[in-house]
């Protein structure tokens, strides 16, 4: 793995275990897509938390919007989120605005990620993606793991 991915990785891992479990019962080739997403939500997700007053909300948000209309075309920043995304998440850039759009407008994230991931993923993993997006699991459940494992391999 490249260290953008690597930081993607342990960013979940600390703080969105369940999304950093997702990928790894998916096909191996997926993870670093996945986990570029993942941490772009993630990203996304702390903005209210970092900025309280709405003003400086919006402006984040058009950062990361003005970041990720860019990808195709340029450079990505130097973040490793946007470098992830750039590497390893082409079929989605399009829709990236769309999670911020989401988040912004307190929208349907869960369904617009759910959208993303499907995207970055094929054949069989799609019915195991759908059904881990709608098993509603609680985060903080040390069984986490083994019942991602077990939605997924009986998918």
């Amino acid at each position: 793995m490249d260290k953008d991915i690597d930081y993607c990785a342990s960013q979940l891992r600390l703080q969105d275990y369940h999304r950093y479990v997702i990928p790894l019962v998916l096909t191996r080739k997926f993870r670093p897509a996945l986990w570029a997403l993942y941490t772009f939500n993630l990203e996304l997700a702390r903005i209210p938390h970092v900025a309280t007053e709405p003003g400086l909300q919006a402006i984040r948000y058009q950062w990361w919007r003005d970041a990720v209309v860019q990808l195709p075309n340029a450079q990505a920043p130097a973040h490793p989120v946007l470098q992830s995304l750039q590497r390893h998440a082409g079929l989605v850039f399009d829709d990236l605005d769309n999670l911020v759009d989401a988040h912004e407008s307190q929208g349907d994230v869960e369904g617009v990620l759910e959208a993303l991931s499907l995207k970055l993923v094929k054949d069989q993993d799609h019915k195991k993606i759908k059904k881990i997006f709608r098993a509603k699991m609680d985060p903080s459940d040390p069984l986490l793991p083994l019942k991602l494992w077990w939605q997924a391999r009986f998918a």
